[in-house]
């Protein structure tokens, strides 16, 4: 009976560690994080002399996983308000033209550096990027 018992437990066990291994992170990120990655993975975007720049037509042939009306706002309502030049947690882009954003520098680096925190298991005071956003 014990027997039984536990190569049933290991069986579930491995299930488990094979479904956490396998496990798509993607669903958990904000809509933000996932722009930030793509940007930073050169995935999304083209870089200019001053700096990345998205288009609301590339966004969303990008993101067309996302099926509802945010997919529309989320530029227009991450775009830090005209005179300012700081970015919010939530403001991060700046509007150059209809449907043409740049991204805030600082929220790349603050996306990097806080992707280098999390390989690291929380950081250890060293911090060692090994890319260069994508170019």
């Amino acid at each position: 009976m014990f027997c039984n018992y536990f190569v049933g437990l290991v069986f579930l066990l491995n299930v488990v560690s094979i479904w956490v291994n396998n496990f798509d992170k993607d669903w958990m990120m904000t809509l933000k994080q996932r722009f930030l990655e793509a940007v930073v993975k050169g995935e999304l975007g083209r870089i200019e002399d001053r700096g990345v720049v998205v288009t609301l037509k590339a966004f969303k042939e990008y993101f067309s996983d996302v099926k509802s009306y945010y997919i529309n706002s989320f530029l227009p309502a991450s775009t830090i308000e005209p005179g300012r030049v700081e970015m919010t947690k939530t403001r991060f882009l700046f509007r150059i033209a209809s449907g043409v954003y740049l991204v805030h520098p600082d929220a790349i680096d603050q996306y990097i550096e806080q992707q280098l925190l999390d390989d690291d298991g929380g950081g250890d005071g060293v911090k060692e990027p090994g890319f260069c956003y994508g170019v």
